[in-house]
């Protein structure tokens, strides 16, 4: 077994299903709010300036790190409080929120042949999507 392979292993066995089907959502949204909030900063140059000898790929890389630093302080500062406000992590409130009603709008049967439909014309213009059960 590859040295990555146990690395992941050992992650998906601490985390649980927070990594699986249960974390895409939370996954996803916590991805565009992360965006968001990286543009938001980049847009009113609220990160560090570096003088212009320095090689770009460094001056990337120290740019980046006030809005991650942000980033990571309000997701840490939201979960602390939802955790002792509502006893629910961050991934576990977003999917209660989002992703449980999704689930069961997706279940219906109209809702699954409109999936499929949308499918079938993706495949006709060289787009193969799938459906995750």
């Amino acid at each position: 077994m590859r040295r990555a392979d146990m690395v992941f292993e050992a992650v998906i066995k601490l985390c649980g299903k927070q990594l699986r089907e249960k974390g895409r959502v939370s996954g996803v949204t916590a991805r565009e709010i992360a965006r968001d909030l990286q543009r938001f900063f980049m847009e009113r140059d609220m990160f560090i300036k570096m003088p212009p000898e320095v090689p770009p790929l460094v001056a990337r890389s120290f740019a980046a790190l006030t809005p991650g630093f942000v980033i990571l302080f309000a997701v840490w500062a939201v979960n602390t409080a939802l955790i002792k406000s509502v006893n629910l992590a961050l991934p576990e409130a977003i999917n209660n929120v989002i992703g449980i009603p999704l689930m069961n709008l997706g279940s219906s049967l109209p809702a699954t042949l409109i999936a499929i439909i949308v499918i079938q014309l993706l495949w006709c213009v060289g787009t193969q999507g799938r459906i995750s059960f």
